[in-house]
């Protein structure tokens, strides 16, 4: 089972928030999305 924290920590840097940190955690929550889905029988 994969639990998303409801508060990621990313670094800030010169323009926002590091890029990768954040494509990493959208990457993270999309694959539990699509696991809980198909355990739910809607993937």
């Amino acid at each position: 089972m994969v639990s998303a924290d409801p508060r990621p920590e990313f670094d800030v840097v010169l323009r926002g928030y590091a890029r990768a940190q954040v494509d990493a955690y959208l990457q993270r929550l999309t694959d539990a999305l699509a696991a809980a889905e198909s355990r739910n029988g809607r993937g």
